[in-house]
Protein backbone atom coordinates (compact mmCIF):
# COMPACT_ATOMS: atom_id res chain seq x y z
CA UNK A 1 0.00 0.00 0.00
CA UNK A 2 1.50 3.33 -1.09
CA UNK A 3 0.91 6.47 0.94
CA UNK A 4 2.15 10.00 1.65
CA UNK A 5 1.69 11.49 5.13
CA UNK A 6 2.49 14.81 6.78
CA UNK A 7 4.52 14.54 9.97
CA UNK A 8 6.20 16.78 12.48
CA UNK A 9 9.76 15.51 12.86
CA UNK A 10 10.09 15.81 16.61
CA UNK A 11 13.35 13.84 16.55
CA UNK A 12 14.98 16.93 15.07
CA UNK A 13 14.89 20.16 17.08
CA UNK A 14 16.00 23.45 15.56
CA UNK A 15 17.63 26.40 17.33
CA UNK A 16 14.28 28.09 18.01
CA UNK A 17 12.97 24.80 19.49
CA UNK A 18 10.70 24.21 16.49
CA UNK A 19 10.63 21.03 14.38
CA UNK A 20 10.65 20.54 10.57
CA UNK A 21 7.46 19.44 8.84
CA UNK A 22 8.09 16.51 6.52
CA UNK A 23 6.20 14.22 4.18
CA UNK A 24 6.80 10.51 4.68
CA UNK A 25 6.42 8.48 1.49
CA UNK A 26 5.75 4.75 1.70
CA UNK A 27 5.93 2.58 -1.41
CA UNK A 28 6.75 -1.09 -1.86
CA UNK A 29 7.31 -1.35 1.91
CA UNK A 30 10.14 1.20 1.74
CA UNK A 31 10.06 4.66 3.28
CA UNK A 32 11.55 7.97 2.21
CA UNK A 33 11.09 11.46 3.58
CA UNK A 34 11.16 14.90 2.03
CA UNK A 35 11.13 18.19 3.91
CA UNK A 36 8.78 21.10 3.18
CA UNK A 37 11.22 23.71 4.52
CA UNK A 38 8.48 24.70 6.97
CA UNK A 39 8.93 24.52 10.74
CA UNK A 40 6.41 24.31 13.56
CA UNK A 41 6.54 24.29 17.37
CA UNK A 42 5.07 21.21 18.95
CA UNK A 43 2.40 23.20 20.81
CA UNK A 44 1.25 24.65 17.46
CA UNK A 45 0.81 21.22 15.91
CA UNK A 46 -2.64 19.53 15.82
CA UNK A 47 -2.07 15.84 16.59
CA UNK A 48 -5.58 14.83 15.48
CA UNK A 49 -5.45 16.43 11.98
CA UNK A 50 -1.68 16.05 11.65
CA UNK A 51 -1.54 19.68 10.51
CA UNK A 52 -0.35 23.03 11.90
CA UNK A 53 -3.02 24.84 13.90
CA UNK A 54 -2.21 27.97 11.95
CA UNK A 55 -4.70 28.10 9.05
CA UNK A 56 -2.30 29.58 6.49
CA UNK A 57 0.44 27.03 7.26
CA UNK A 58 -2.18 24.28 7.26
CA UNK A 59 -3.34 25.20 3.72
CA UNK A 60 0.28 25.32 2.47
CA UNK A 61 0.98 21.88 3.94
CA UNK A 62 -2.19 20.39 2.47
CA UNK A 63 -1.31 21.76 -0.95
CA UNK A 64 2.19 20.29 -0.72
CA UNK A 65 0.77 16.94 0.40
CA UNK A 66 -1.61 16.91 -2.58
CA UNK A 67 1.31 17.58 -4.97
CA UNK A 68 3.28 14.76 -3.39
CA UNK A 69 0.34 12.34 -3.64
CA UNK A 70 -0.04 13.14 -7.35
CA UNK A 71 3.65 12.42 -7.78
CA UNK A 72 3.22 9.19 -5.83
CA UNK A 73 0.42 8.00 -8.14
CA UNK A 74 2.57 8.83 -11.16
CA UNK A 75 5.46 6.97 -9.54
CA UNK A 76 3.32 3.87 -9.07
CA UNK A 77 2.58 3.90 -12.81
CA UNK A 78 6.19 4.55 -13.85
CA UNK A 79 7.98 2.32 -11.39
CA UNK A 80 9.68 4.97 -9.24
CA UNK A 81 10.94 4.03 -5.82
CA UNK A 82 9.95 6.02 -2.72
CA UNK A 83 13.47 7.51 -2.73
CA UNK A 84 13.06 8.60 -6.34
CA UNK A 85 9.69 10.24 -5.61
CA UNK A 86 11.13 12.11 -2.62
CA UNK A 87 14.05 13.34 -4.75
CA UNK A 88 11.76 14.55 -7.55
CA UNK A 89 9.52 16.34 -5.06
CA UNK A 90 12.55 18.06 -3.53
CA UNK A 91 13.75 19.13 -6.97
CA UNK A 92 16.89 17.02 -6.73
CA UNK A 93 15.92 14.65 -9.52
CA UNK A 94 13.94 14.54 -12.75
CA UNK A 95 10.86 12.44 -13.35
CA UNK A 96 12.45 10.10 -15.86
CA UNK A 97 15.43 7.93 -14.97
CA UNK A 98 17.53 8.05 -18.11
CA UNK A 99 19.42 4.85 -18.76
CA UNK A 100 22.71 6.13 -20.19
CA UNK A 101 22.94 9.09 -17.83
CA UNK A 102 22.42 6.68 -14.95
CA UNK A 103 24.91 4.09 -16.22
CA UNK A 104 27.62 6.76 -16.57
CA UNK A 105 27.37 7.46 -12.84
CA UNK A 106 27.79 3.82 -11.78
CA UNK A 107 31.13 2.57 -10.50
CA UNK A 108 30.87 -1.19 -10.17
CA UNK A 109 33.33 -2.26 -7.48
CA UNK A 110 33.73 -5.73 -8.99
CA UNK A 111 34.80 -4.34 -12.36
CA UNK A 112 38.57 -4.72 -12.43
CA UNK A 113 40.86 -3.40 -15.13
CA UNK A 114 40.78 -0.82 -17.89
CA UNK A 115 40.02 -3.45 -20.51
CA UNK A 116 36.80 -4.58 -18.76
CA UNK A 117 35.54 -1.02 -18.31
CA UNK A 118 36.24 -0.12 -21.92
CA UNK A 119 34.46 -3.26 -23.11
CA UNK A 120 31.42 -2.35 -21.00
CA UNK A 121 31.46 1.18 -22.43
CA UNK A 122 31.70 -0.22 -25.95
CA UNK A 123 28.71 -2.52 -25.39
CA UNK A 124 26.61 0.32 -23.97
CA UNK A 125 27.56 2.54 -26.91
CA UNK A 126 26.42 -0.15 -29.35
CA UNK A 127 22.95 -0.19 -27.77
CA UNK A 128 22.81 3.61 -27.80
CA UNK A 129 23.65 3.62 -31.51
CA UNK A 130 20.94 1.01 -32.08
CA UNK A 131 18.26 3.30 -30.60
CA UNK A 132 19.45 6.30 -32.60
CA UNK A 133 22.09 7.82 -30.34
CA UNK A 134 19.63 9.23 -27.80
CA UNK A 135 19.12 8.45 -24.14
CA UNK A 136 16.24 6.24 -23.08
CA UNK A 137 14.25 6.04 -19.87
CA UNK A 138 14.16 2.85 -17.81
CA UNK A 139 10.44 2.58 -18.51
CA UNK A 140 11.05 2.46 -22.24
CA UNK A 141 13.40 -0.49 -21.84
CA UNK A 142 10.92 -3.30 -22.52
CA UNK A 143 11.09 -6.88 -23.74
CA UNK A 144 10.05 -5.98 -27.29
CA UNK A 145 12.90 -3.48 -27.67
CA UNK A 146 15.44 -5.88 -26.17
CA UNK A 147 14.27 -8.69 -28.47
CA UNK A 148 14.77 -6.45 -31.51
CA UNK A 149 18.22 -5.54 -30.25
CA UNK A 150 19.17 -9.20 -29.79
CA UNK A 151 18.05 -9.99 -33.35
CA UNK A 152 20.06 -7.01 -34.60
CA UNK A 153 23.17 -8.33 -32.84
CA UNK A 154 22.68 -11.84 -34.19
CA UNK A 155 22.11 -10.54 -37.72
CA UNK A 156 25.45 -8.76 -37.42
CA UNK A 157 27.00 -12.15 -36.77
CA UNK A 158 27.82 -11.53 -33.11
CA UNK A 159 28.04 -14.91 -31.39
CA UNK A 160 28.15 -13.21 -27.99
CA UNK A 161 24.87 -11.27 -28.31
CA UNK A 162 23.93 -12.22 -24.76
CA UNK A 163 27.04 -10.44 -23.43
CA UNK A 164 25.76 -7.18 -24.91
CA UNK A 165 22.42 -7.76 -23.21
CA UNK A 166 24.09 -8.68 -19.92
CA UNK A 167 25.63 -5.23 -19.39
CA UNK A 168 22.18 -3.66 -19.93
CA UNK A 169 20.68 -6.04 -17.37
CA UNK A 170 23.49 -5.26 -14.93
CA UNK A 171 22.72 -1.52 -15.04
CA UNK A 172 18.97 -2.23 -14.81
CA UNK A 173 19.37 -4.50 -11.77
CA UNK A 174 21.72 -2.02 -10.10
CA UNK A 175 19.04 0.69 -10.30
CA UNK A 176 16.55 -1.70 -8.68
CA UNK A 177 19.00 -2.70 -5.94
CA UNK A 178 19.69 0.97 -5.14
CA UNK A 179 15.93 1.70 -4.90
CA UNK A 180 16.20 4.14 -7.78
CA UNK A 181 13.69 2.26 -9.91
CA UNK A 182 10.87 -0.21 -9.30
CA UNK A 183 9.80 -2.04 -12.47
CA UNK A 184 6.29 -3.29 -13.12
CA UNK A 185 7.77 -6.40 -14.70
CA UNK A 186 11.24 -7.57 -15.62
CA UNK A 187 11.95 -7.06 -19.37
CA UNK A 188 15.04 -9.29 -19.23
CA UNK A 189 13.27 -12.59 -19.73
CA UNK A 190 15.30 -15.79 -19.81
CA UNK A 191 14.53 -16.28 -23.51
CA UNK A 192 16.74 -13.28 -24.29
CA UNK A 193 19.74 -15.16 -22.96
CA UNK A 194 19.18 -18.42 -24.79
CA UNK A 195 22.02 -18.86 -27.24
CA UNK A 196 21.33 -19.11 -30.92
CA UNK A 197 22.63 -22.37 -32.35
CA UNK A 198 25.12 -21.52 -35.09
CA UNK A 199 28.02 -23.10 -36.93
CA UNK A 200 30.28 -20.08 -36.54
CA UNK A 201 32.68 -21.87 -34.18
CA UNK A 202 33.19 -24.68 -36.69
CA UNK A 203 33.88 -22.17 -39.46
CA UNK A 204 36.53 -20.22 -37.60
CA UNK A 205 39.29 -22.76 -38.15
CA UNK A 206 41.28 -23.69 -41.24
CA UNK A 207 41.18 -27.25 -42.46
CA UNK A 208 44.42 -29.15 -43.02
CA UNK A 209 44.77 -28.19 -46.68
CA UNK A 210 44.18 -24.47 -46.00
CA UNK A 211 46.59 -24.55 -43.06
CA UNK A 212 49.27 -26.02 -45.31
CA UNK A 213 48.56 -23.26 -47.86
CA UNK A 214 48.91 -20.62 -45.14
CA UNK A 215 52.30 -21.94 -44.05
CA UNK A 216 53.52 -21.72 -47.65
CA UNK A 217 52.72 -17.97 -47.76
CA UNK A 218 55.55 -15.50 -47.28
CA UNK A 219 55.24 -11.72 -47.74
CA UNK A 220 58.57 -10.38 -46.55
CA UNK A 221 61.64 -10.86 -44.42
CA UNK A 222 61.54 -8.44 -41.51
CA UNK A 223 59.73 -6.05 -39.18
CA UNK A 224 58.77 -2.81 -40.90
CA UNK A 225 58.62 -4.45 -44.32
CA UNK A 226 54.97 -5.33 -44.17
CA UNK A 227 52.18 -5.53 -41.61
CA UNK A 228 50.85 -8.36 -43.73
CA UNK A 229 54.08 -10.35 -43.23
CA UNK A 230 54.01 -9.64 -39.50
CA UNK A 231 50.36 -10.72 -39.21
CA UNK A 232 51.09 -13.96 -41.02
CA UNK A 233 54.14 -14.68 -38.84
CA UNK A 234 52.21 -14.06 -35.64
CA UNK A 235 49.37 -16.36 -36.75
CA UNK A 236 51.93 -19.07 -37.50
CA UNK A 237 53.65 -18.51 -34.15
CA UNK A 238 50.39 -18.81 -32.17
CA UNK A 239 49.62 -22.05 -33.99
CA UNK A 240 53.14 -23.45 -33.50
CA UNK A 241 52.89 -22.65 -29.77
CA UNK A 242 49.84 -24.88 -29.21
CA UNK A 243 47.33 -22.20 -30.16
CA UNK A 244 48.23 -19.57 -27.53
CA UNK A 245 46.19 -16.36 -27.58
CA UNK A 246 47.48 -13.17 -29.19
CA UNK A 247 47.81 -11.36 -25.84
CA UNK A 248 49.85 -14.25 -24.43
CA UNK A 249 52.19 -14.06 -27.41
CA UNK A 250 52.44 -10.25 -27.16
CA UNK A 251 53.36 -10.45 -23.46
CA UNK A 252 56.24 -12.91 -23.88
CA UNK A 253 59.38 -11.57 -22.21
CA UNK A 254 62.91 -12.93 -22.66
CA UNK A 255 62.90 -14.16 -19.05
CA UNK A 256 59.82 -16.31 -19.83
CA UNK A 257 61.91 -18.42 -22.20
CA UNK A 258 63.83 -21.05 -20.30
CA UNK A 259 65.92 -23.21 -22.64
CA UNK A 260 63.55 -25.06 -24.96
CA UNK A 261 60.40 -23.92 -23.16
CA UNK A 262 58.18 -20.88 -22.77
CA UNK A 263 56.69 -20.74 -19.23
CA UNK A 264 53.60 -18.62 -18.56
CA UNK A 265 50.20 -18.35 -16.91
CA UNK A 266 47.28 -17.94 -19.27
CA UNK A 267 45.86 -14.40 -19.15
CA UNK A 268 42.33 -15.79 -19.02
CA UNK A 269 43.09 -17.85 -15.91
CA UNK A 270 45.26 -15.45 -13.92
CA UNK A 271 42.49 -14.66 -11.44
CA UNK A 272 41.56 -18.35 -11.06
CA UNK A 273 44.78 -20.31 -11.05
CA UNK A 274 48.46 -19.36 -10.93
CA UNK A 275 49.97 -22.64 -12.09
CA UNK A 276 52.41 -22.02 -14.94
CA UNK A 277 52.27 -23.88 -18.21
CA UNK A 278 55.23 -24.95 -20.31
CA UNK A 279 55.19 -24.96 -24.08
CA UNK A 280 58.10 -26.35 -26.04
CA UNK A 281 59.53 -23.90 -28.56
CA UNK A 282 60.19 -25.96 -31.67
CA UNK A 283 62.66 -24.68 -34.33
CA UNK A 284 59.91 -23.27 -36.55
CA UNK A 285 58.62 -21.05 -33.71
CA UNK A 286 62.14 -20.10 -32.62
CA UNK A 287 62.90 -18.79 -36.12
CA UNK A 288 60.00 -16.36 -35.79
CA UNK A 289 61.31 -15.20 -32.40
CA UNK A 290 64.75 -14.57 -33.93
CA UNK A 291 63.16 -12.57 -36.72
CA UNK A 292 61.52 -10.03 -34.40
CA UNK A 293 63.33 -9.92 -31.08
CA UNK A 294 65.58 -6.93 -30.43
CA UNK A 295 68.02 -7.29 -27.56
CA UNK A 296 67.21 -4.87 -24.72
CA UNK A 297 63.46 -4.78 -25.35
CA UNK A 298 61.05 -5.75 -22.57
CA UNK A 299 59.08 -8.01 -24.89
CA UNK A 300 60.11 -10.59 -27.46
CA UNK A 301 57.75 -9.21 -30.11
CA UNK A 302 57.49 -5.49 -31.03
CA UNK A 303 53.82 -5.20 -30.17
CA UNK A 304 53.78 -3.56 -26.74
CA UNK A 305 55.59 -0.60 -25.24
CA UNK A 306 57.98 -1.03 -22.32
CA UNK A 307 56.16 -1.03 -19.00
CA UNK A 308 52.86 -2.00 -20.64
CA UNK A 309 49.92 -2.53 -18.27
CA UNK A 310 46.56 -3.14 -19.88
CA UNK A 311 44.71 -3.33 -16.54
CA UNK A 312 45.61 0.14 -15.24
CA UNK A 313 46.56 2.26 -18.27
CA UNK A 314 43.88 3.16 -20.79
CA UNK A 315 46.54 4.30 -23.29
CA UNK A 316 48.38 0.98 -23.04
CA UNK A 317 45.17 -0.96 -23.51
CA UNK A 318 44.13 1.13 -26.54
CA UNK A 319 47.61 0.70 -28.06
CA UNK A 320 47.30 -3.07 -27.66
CA UNK A 321 43.78 -3.10 -29.15
CA UNK A 322 44.98 -1.01 -32.09
CA UNK A 323 47.77 -3.49 -32.85
CA UNK A 324 45.33 -6.40 -32.59
CA UNK A 325 42.90 -4.64 -34.95
CA UNK A 326 45.67 -4.10 -37.52
CA UNK A 327 46.77 -7.74 -37.23
CA UNK A 328 43.23 -9.07 -37.63
CA UNK A 329 42.51 -6.73 -40.55
CA UNK A 330 45.53 -8.11 -42.40
CA UNK A 331 44.59 -11.67 -41.52
CA UNK A 332 41.09 -11.13 -42.91
CA UNK A 333 42.62 -9.98 -46.20
CA UNK A 334 44.94 -12.98 -46.25
CA UNK A 335 42.02 -15.32 -45.61
CA UNK A 336 39.79 -13.82 -48.30
CA UNK A 337 42.33 -13.11 -51.04
CA UNK A 338 45.09 -15.68 -50.60
CA UNK A 339 43.33 -18.61 -48.96
CA UNK A 340 39.81 -18.05 -50.34
CA UNK A 341 38.06 -18.92 -47.06
CA UNK A 342 34.47 -17.86 -46.39
CA UNK A 343 35.01 -16.58 -42.82
CA UNK A 344 37.12 -13.92 -41.14
CA UNK A 345 40.57 -15.27 -40.38
CA UNK A 346 41.73 -13.79 -37.05
CA UNK A 347 44.44 -14.32 -34.47
CA UNK A 348 42.03 -16.59 -32.58
CA UNK A 349 41.66 -18.79 -35.68
CA UNK A 350 45.15 -20.12 -34.98
CA UNK A 351 43.88 -21.55 -31.69
CA UNK A 352 40.74 -23.06 -33.24
CA UNK A 353 42.79 -24.53 -36.08
CA UNK A 354 45.23 -26.16 -33.68
CA UNK A 355 42.31 -27.64 -31.70
CA UNK A 356 40.69 -29.00 -34.83
CA UNK A 357 43.88 -30.57 -36.21
CA UNK A 358 44.73 -32.07 -32.80
CA UNK A 359 41.32 -33.74 -32.76
CA UNK A 360 41.83 -35.02 -36.31
CA UNK A 361 45.17 -36.41 -35.18
CA UNK A 362 43.28 -38.30 -32.47
CA UNK A 363 45.02 -36.62 -29.56
CA UNK A 364 43.32 -38.03 -26.41
CA UNK A 365 40.83 -35.61 -24.88
CA UNK A 366 42.68 -35.15 -21.58
CA UNK A 367 45.94 -34.50 -23.39
CA UNK A 368 44.13 -32.04 -25.64
CA UNK A 369 42.98 -30.15 -22.56
CA UNK A 370 46.56 -29.99 -21.34
CA UNK A 371 47.86 -28.89 -24.74
CA UNK A 372 45.38 -26.01 -24.80
CA UNK A 373 45.85 -24.97 -21.20
CA UNK A 374 42.29 -25.85 -20.17
CA UNK A 375 43.27 -26.40 -16.56
CA UNK A 376 41.16 -26.10 -13.48
CA UNK A 377 42.42 -25.90 -9.93
CA UNK A 378 40.96 -29.30 -9.09
CA UNK A 379 42.75 -31.09 -11.94
CA UNK A 380 46.10 -29.29 -12.04
CA UNK A 381 47.91 -31.77 -9.81
CA UNK A 382 46.45 -34.71 -11.73
CA UNK A 383 47.74 -33.30 -15.00
CA UNK A 384 51.21 -32.82 -13.58
CA UNK A 385 51.30 -36.37 -12.28
CA UNK A 386 49.64 -38.23 -15.17
CA UNK A 387 50.93 -36.29 -18.18
CA UNK A 388 54.72 -36.29 -18.54
CA UNK A 389 56.03 -33.21 -20.33
CA UNK A 390 57.68 -35.44 -22.94
CA UNK A 391 54.33 -36.99 -23.85
CA UNK A 392 52.68 -33.57 -24.13
CA UNK A 393 55.55 -32.38 -26.34
CA UNK A 394 55.16 -35.41 -28.61
CA UNK A 395 51.46 -34.75 -29.21
CA UNK A 396 52.33 -31.08 -29.80
CA UNK A 397 54.93 -32.06 -32.41
CA UNK A 398 52.55 -34.47 -34.13
CA UNK A 399 50.09 -31.64 -34.84
CA UNK A 400 52.89 -29.46 -36.26
CA UNK A 401 54.18 -32.31 -38.43
CA UNK A 402 50.70 -32.94 -39.77
CA UNK A 403 50.84 -29.46 -41.28
CA UNK A 404 54.51 -29.16 -42.23
CA UNK A 405 55.09 -32.69 -43.50
CA UNK A 406 55.75 -32.67 -47.26
CA UNK A 407 55.04 -28.92 -47.27
CA UNK A 408 57.97 -27.94 -49.43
Amino acid sequence: MASAKLKLKTSQTLKDCSHPIIIQILKDKKKAITTLNINCHIEEWDIKTNLPKNRRLSLICQKKLLECEELLFEGIDKGWSSKKIASIFAGKDTKEIMFFKYSAEINFENKIGISTKLLDASKLKKFKNFIGGKDISFNELDFQLLSKYKKFLEDEGLKSATRYLSILRQVYNYAIEQDDFVPKKNPFKSSLFSKKITTTTINRNLNLIKTKELFKLNYGTGWGKSYKDMSLDFWKFCFLMRGINFIEMALIKPKDIEGEYFSFTREKLKTKINTKQKIKIYPEAREIIKKYFVKGNDYVFPLLENGYNKDTSINDYKAYKHKLTVINSNLRNIGKKDLNVDFNLTSMSARYTFINLAKLNEVPFLYLQELLGHKTKSTTDIYLDVFPQEKIDNYHRQVIDKVLKELW
